[in-house]
């Protein structure tokens, strides 16, 4: 394996930390998702646009938070 070729898996070992952990904040935040919803319907009712705003809001930020580690 060459020096670059070295250099090139250190930087990925490197970065992997800070990917999994927002990786993970993804995947709790889809998790909460889900249990909204299944409450929502339990209840028989639609999420009011607030709710679908909250919602829409965190799982936004958690894919933003993947997006920018894996730069």
């Amino acid at each position: 394996m060459t020096a670059a070729a070295f250099q090139y898996l250190l930087l990925a070992l490197q970065a992997l930390p800070s990917l999994v952990t927002a990786g993970n904040s993804v995947v709790t935040e889809v998790e909460t998702l889900i249990t909204q919803l299944k409450l929502f319907q339990s209840q028989n009712r639609d999420p009011t646009a607030a709710e679908w705003a909250a919602l829409n809001a965190n799982l936004l930020a958690a894919l933003s938070a993947l997006a920018k580690a894996s730069q």
